[in-house]
């Protein structure tokens, strides 16, 4: 069975992020700078993910489980993500990343309903 997940994204950085990958459709390829972004995910196994580019400098990825498990981190838009390595920093509802002046947290919550509503903000 599927799970809904609605995502938020907040990208309040001075560049625009450009989607590299998603584990589903539904992501907004171009996230400009200081703009929400909302969608829905449908997903259809245990685990969502993005990546995004932010300008030349740094990836942006956040990464969440259907039962509210989450975790993101920030890269130089050059070094590889190592899902492996990430699925391992999976934490209930809450994780936050610092690196080279930017700052990412995610935040998942269960509704009612077996949905999920995900929030992710990048921050300089």
């Amino acid at each position: 069975m599927a799970t809904l997940t609605q995502c938020t994204l907040w990208n309040g950085t001075e560049s625009s992020a450009n989607l590299e990958f998603s584990i589903y459709e539904g992501a907004k390829e171009d996230i400009t700078m200081t703009t929400l972004s909302s969608f829905e995910q449908s997903i259809n196994s245990m685990a969502g993910g993005l990546v995004y580019n932010v300008g030349t400098k740094i990836k942006w990825i956040v990464a969440w489980t259907n039962d509210g498990k989450v975790c993101t981190t920030i890269k130089k838009c050059d070094e590889p993500v190592t899902w492996s390595k990430i699925i391992t920093q999976l934490q209930p509802h809450d994780s936050t990343h610092t690196y080279q002046g930017y700052t990412s947290k995610v935040n998942a919550e269960m509704n009612t309903n077996g949905s999920l509503t995900l929030e992710a903000k990048l921050l300089v």
